[in-house]
């Protein structure tokens, strides 16, 4: 019988959201995705974050479905403590390219 997951989620991401990149290759417009409700578990002798993969549409919370990626696939991620940071960052980010671009 397998074993069970055991959770060993640090402090600094519980409960927050997490902006994660990983090693496999994207198109230049995919550049991570947005983790909800976070949580690392150990699946036979593997670590996993596992919690809910959420995108945001015209200011609507969409796509919360169950994710689990393997730790050693994760090159970076960025930590958010709410929606509201993470919206936040990201119409500060939009800007700062926009003015780049200009």
């Amino acid at each position: 019988m397998p074993d069970s997951p055991v959770t060993l989620t640090p402090r600094g991401i519980s409960g927050k959201l997490l902006w994660v990149h990983t090693s496999r290759e994207a198109s230049p417009d995919v550049q991570g995705f947005l983790v909800e409700f976070p949580e690392l578990e150990s699946r036979q002798d593997k670590m996993f974050l596992v919690g809910r993969q959420a995108h945001i549409f015209d200011g609507q919370w969409l796509g919360h479905r169950h994710v689990a990626i393997a730790w050693s696939a994760i090159v970076k991620y960025i930590v958010f403590e709410s929606r509201e940071e993470y919206v936040s960052r990201l119409k500060e980010w939009s800007r700062i390219r926009a003015n780049a671009r200009a």
